[in-house]
């Protein structure tokens, strides 16, 4: 099957034009603690306001980009999962970011399996550089991004048990609804005594012509938008690093089964991505910072037993399913039967506490029990290698996972046998849990509401 091709030009402020005359507008605003308001671009320098648009202009294409046409069956993006995709950004500074093209097509490349095509034009500096006068940010001691899912939530509150820290949580927000739960899990943390400052980036994108155009779903590069709010966040401060709580599963993110294949396992937060990520900060901010993931020689269990008796008050205040919030009478239910859901429960019960999250756990019309049943045969697979080889034969990629971003590194050798060891552990607490608290699941009502789509798998982690 014929990949499909896109074109688009973003101008200086964001607006995207498709080939065929299409034009979005995108919206975006800095918020802290849901006070002070301003341009999205206005608080940064040149360098770090090139890479935040860069990075939104490359999620907008991704997403204006589905991976199958208007017309014809679901099944057929699988047939035609890669895309070309060619991409002309105006940048305040053309010739750095062309002289990076092909490091930065080789990193979305990596991450969303499609061939990118990109060229820079110039865009207008803005006229005044706003300032964000909040001294308590210029105290804090780390900067970590903050999704307000499990990992993020269990994750600050143990480096703030551990450290004793002031945090800058970064948070990206698409609408409203996802920064309504990230708000609440932000609450919850202060709640249990953690000293946290929410620094908001909104970045949306709406239509200016009638009608709703058909987005891609998978949103590969999602994760970069992420990751460059926290670089220049970092950048901004003079702080040389910034942190993401992801744990080693959900970095590395092996496939479940052998039907998935290739990006359509997220690599958001891959140890490749993040090293080729800091590889490209250092040629493109002023004042280049690194990534460290702390967490990702651990479990999600064992990340969360790290959060001690408060585990049931954080989980709580956090949503992890991949139907998402919009959609839901309550926000905060959980279907517990997708993979974010699996994975939390997995990890709340690992670490030893009774999980307070409420679950539908109705059976599927579209997946039945497959997750389930992947989990268990993925639980299998892991107990039988006994060498990091064996893991590298389950995905070449985790090759690259010796490079973890950790904040002592480790020789090559010693990060191989770690992982090996962290994913051993894993297999362990999946079987652990389906053999002492294997879900129930009832049949859905004969004419229950239309099931919200999604894919298999579409878990970080």
């Amino acid at each position: 099957m014929i990949a499909l091709e896109y074109c688009y030009v973003v101008d200086g402020v964001g607006n995207i034009r498709a080939s065929s005359g299409e034009r979005w507008i995108p919206t975006g605003k800095v918020l802290l603690d849901g006070v002070r308001k301003t341009t999205w671009l206005g608080p940064f320098d040149v360098s770090e306001r090139d890479l935040l648009r860069v990075m939104a202009a490359i999620l907008d294409a991704d997403r204006l980009s589905p991976r199958r046409a208007k017309r014809g069956p679901r099944a057929a993006r699988d047939l035609c999962w890669q895309r070309t995709i060619r991409l002309t950004i105006a940048v305040e500074n053309p010739s750095r970011w062309a002289a990076v093209h092909t490091q930065l097509s080789g990193l979305l490349n990596f991450m969303t399996d499609d061939d990118w095509e990109l060229g820079f034009d110039s865009a207008p500096s803005p006229p005044v550089q706003p300032l964000l006068p909040h001294t308590e940010l210029e105290r804090s001691d780390e900067i970590a991004l903050f999704s307000g899912g499990l990992d993020s939530v269990a994750g600050l509150y143990a480096r703030s048990l551990a450290k004793g820290r002031t945090f800058v949580a970064v948070s990206a927000c698409g609408n409203e609804v996802r920064g309504r739960a990230q708000a609440f899990a932000l609450q919850g943390l202060r709640d249990v005594g953690v000293q946290a400052i929410c620094l908001k980036l909104v970045h949306q994108l709406r239509a200016t012509h009638r009608g709703r155009s058909l987005m891609e779903s998978s949103q590969r590069s999602r994760g970069l938008l992420f990751l460059a709010m926290g670089a220049v966040t970092a950048s901004r401060f003079a702080k040389d690093r910034f942190s993401v709580y992801e744990t080693g599963i959900g970095c590395i993110n092996l496939p479940m089964c052998r039907a998935q294949v290739a990006s359509q396992g997220t690599r958001a937060m891959h140890p490749r991505t993040l090293v080729l990520f800091d590889d490209l900060l250092r040629s493109v901010l002023d004042r280049p910072v690194q990534t460290i993931a702390p967490f990702s020689l651990l479990t999600k269990g064992e990340l969360c037993r790290l959060a001690g008796i408060e585990l049931p008050a954080l989980a709580r205040a956090t949503m992890s399913c991949d139907e998402g919030e919009g959609h839901k009478p309550d926000a905060l239910r959980h279907c517990g039967v997708c993979t974010s859901c699996l994975f939390r429960r997995i990890a709340i019960f690992s670490a030893g506490h009774s999980d307070p999250t409420r679950y539908r756990d109705m059976i599927m019309r579209h997946h039945g029990r497959y997750e389930q049943l992947a989990f268990e045969r993925h639980a299998d697979e892991l107990l039988a290698c006994k060498s990091f080889g064996d893991l590298v034969a389950i995905d070449p990629n985790v090759r690259f996972a010796s490079r973890l971003p950790l904040e002592v590194p480790l020789a090559p050798a010693d990060a191989e046998s770690e992982i090996l060891a962290v994913y051993r552990r894993y297999a362990s607490e999946i079987m652990t849990f389906f053999d002492r608290a294997r879900p129930s699941l009832a049949h859905p009502p004969p004419s229950p509401r239309k099931e919200n789509e999604r894919d298999l798998f579409a878990a970080v982690g």
